[in-house]
């Protein structure tokens, strides 16, 4: 009874057109080729409608070339694999589907004069194809814009992006055998070179500057300097690496540079009276001496029998004498030579005098 119900549904028409898919077949990988370049596989992929771009892989290093099209027909195919393989050689074969540019006469002709073996998968039946299948999804999915600067970004991308089927390389460095300077290197540091130029750059400037090394003692009086004007007494407290130090100002401990710290004791009384004159400072003259000066030497010995305006005067002078104003400054620089204005009150009488012209 089983054998009859059994033969009676396989030989149903309407249960063969409806009947699920059969159980799949132990998967049959594509041999390992080896080496690059000897096996490739061809796909096109179409992000937009009449836009079309073609996918070249290789099979052993996933390596990864891709171009538009236009229009994506053989002849367009050929010039561009005529392109490919003068780049990096002929391959043993060439795997595709059953496109209309693959089963072209064009194309079977390329294959022809450089003896290469053509093999097409099964007509839907992706699977057969499916390194250069994979390799359209992962393109469509990067690309921004469907051109050639988008494939481009995409195309670079996944070549120079270390693969873990690669044990961790990049497959432009399986398929040229050696690391490529790629775009992202860019922004990789030369740990080589910074040492070199760090070291060069310490020889100018120590040999510029006449640089010497320097220490301090913990608890040693120095002096600070605060700000580029204000200098201040301290006390070093300790070296915070190979340049800096801190100190303990007024209590409390602020970090500087030992370029800004001086050996020298100041005493709290003298402490003002010291920042003036440390290294850097500019004692400032009055005006009032310089103009002072070029008087004494108009007036002769008349001049030093008056005491001038910033010389200190005693109280027993300022009573004899309450009514005497200080003598302003002389001006140091000659004045501007004034010119009268015309007066046109005088031109106007001339012109009446004038004789007119009829």
């Amino acid at each position: 009874m089983a054998p009859d119900i059994e033969g009676l549904v396989k030989s149903c028409s309407h249960c063969a057109q409806t009947a699920a898919s059969p159980i799949k077949v132990p998967l049959a990988p594509w041999p390992d080729p080896g080496k690059p370049w000897v096996r490739v596989h061809l796909d096109f992929a179409e992000p937009q409608k009449g836009n079309s771009f073609i996918v070249v892989v290789d099979a052993f290093s996933k390596y990864v070339d891709a171009a538009f099209l236009k229009p994506s027909t053989s002849y367009e195919l050929v010039k561009y694999l005529h392109v490919v393989f003068r780049l990096f050689g002929t391959p043993e074969t060439i795997v595709t589907d059953n496109g209309p540019q693959f089963v072209s006469a064009e194309f079977a002709e390329l294959c022809s004069s450089f003896n290469i073996i053509h093999l097409r998968s099964s007509p839907y039946h992706p699977q057969s194809n499916g390194q250069a299948e994979k390799m359209v999804g992962t393109l469509k999915r990067s690309l921004e814009f469907p051109d050639e600067a988008s494939l481009d970004k995409a195309v670079a991308a996944y070549n120079y992006t270390p693969n873990q089927v690669l044990d961790g390389k990049t497959p432009a460095e399986i398929f040229f055998g050696r690391s490529l300077r790629s775009p992202f290197a860019v922004f990789r540091s030369r740990s080589d070179a910074i040492p070199q130029c760090a070291e060069k750059f310490k020889a100018v400037f120590d040999k510029h500057f006449g640089v010497r090394s320097r220490s301090f003692a913990r608890g040693e009086e120095v002096v600070v300097g605060l700000n580029k004007k204000r200098r201040v007494p301290a006390v070093f407290m300790e070296r915070v690496g190979k340049a800096m130090a801190h100190v303990e100002v007024n209590g409390k401990v602020v970090r500087r540079h030992l370029n800004q710290l001086w050996k020298r004791r100041v005493l709290p009384a003298q402490a003002e009276d010291e920042e003036e004159f440390l290294p850097g400072s500019q004692e400032v003259l009055p005006t009032a001496d310089v103009s002072e000066a070029f008087d004494s030497a108009s007036s002769g010995s008349s001049a030093q029998s008056q005491p001038s305006e910033t010389s200190p005067v005693s109280p027993a002078t300022l009573a004899e004498s309450p009514s005497a104003d200080p003598t302003p400054a002389s001006r140091i620089q000659p004045g501007r030579a004034a010119k009268k204005p015309t007066d046109y009150s005088v031109l106007a009488g001339l012109r009446r005098l004038w004789p007119q012209s009829n």
